[in-house]
């Protein structure tokens, strides 16, 4: 399951290039992410280092022209991270 998560939380990384051809699919993640509340796993101890990736990829993607509904999305899962 950690492994699983690593490669989610690095298909944020790219978050902001709208013109890849995945992106698509990475705002599917995020939503799905969101919607289903998978974050919550992380909150075990175990999961500490990846919890940090998860805000700084998050976190490092917030921007001014960034759409509303993906901001929503971020924040909700930050907010539910802690």
């Amino acid at each position: 399951m950690k492994e699983a998560f690593r490669v989610i939380v690095s298909s944020f990384q790219a978050l902001l290039d709208s013109i890849d051809k995945s992106y698509c699919k990475r705002l599917r993640i995020l939503g799905s992410m969101f919607n289903v509340n998978s974050y919550v796993e992380v909150l075990d101890p175990e999961y500490d280092a990846l919890v940090l990736d998860i805000f700084h990829q998050l976190l490092a993607s917030i921007q001014d022209d960034l759409s509303p509904l993906l901001l929503a999305h971020i924040e909700s899962i930050l907010e539910g991270i802690l």
